[in-house]
């Protein structure tokens, strides 16, 4: 009698997408071809640099909305104020700003460690902030220039018409967003 209830419990439990407690690089690439998206989800928690920026690039190249839950979830904490760059560095350069939208987040965050090293790796990854990194550092050498020469109302001008030329040029709703986010500041 123990046989035959065997193979039933052993079908069972065969057909269960058990997630297990470590992955590989290795095993992301095995998973991502079979479809099992938790496993490669799992490659986010592991200890290994390489494997937690390989699996948020398989990661990136899905376009389903766990995909972007779980590289959020991992790779950003935005009450302790915590990234992992790793994670962020892996996604690679994206068209995606969905993917990295939590991360942008943590630029509103006070207490966020390593601020600065936050958007350097978000510049390196999305053209959107490509372009709103030369448009700040533009703007920024610009303010020093008319402060310096106590001409407010042009530098007000010049950064206006800057912010329109980036909106119009870039119509992502994340550069919108973080326009907004400057404005009301």
């Amino acid at each position: 009698m123990k046989p035959t209830l065997f193979l039933p419990i052993a079908l069972v439990l065969g057909a269960c997408d058990m997630t297990p407690d470590f992955v590989s690089i290795e095993d992301v690439g095995g998973a991502m071809q079979l479809g099992r998206y938790n496993v490669v989800c799992k490659g986010l928690e592991m200890e290994d640099e390489e494997t937690r920026g390989y699996a948020a690039g398989r990661l990136n190249g899905l376009e389903l909305p766990q995909a972007q839950e779980c590289v959020c979830k991992h790779g950003i904490d935005l009450e302790a104020g915590t990234f992992d760059p790793a994670i962020l560095n892996g996604l690679g350069t994206t068209n995606r700003d969905e993917m990295v939208s939590c991360f942008l987040e943590g630029l509103d965050v006070p207490h966020m460690e390593k601020k600065l090293e936050l958007v350097v790796a978000l510049a390196q990854q999305t053209w959107t902030m490509k372009v709103l990194v030369v448009v700040l550092v533009v703007v920024v050498s610009m303010a020093k220039m008319v402060v310096q020469k106590q001409r407010v109302k042009e530098m007000l001008e010049v950064v206006v018409i800057l912010i329109l030329m980036l909106v119009v040029a870039v119509e992502v709703q994340a550069v919108q967003e973080l326009l907004v986010r400057v404005v009301e500041k």
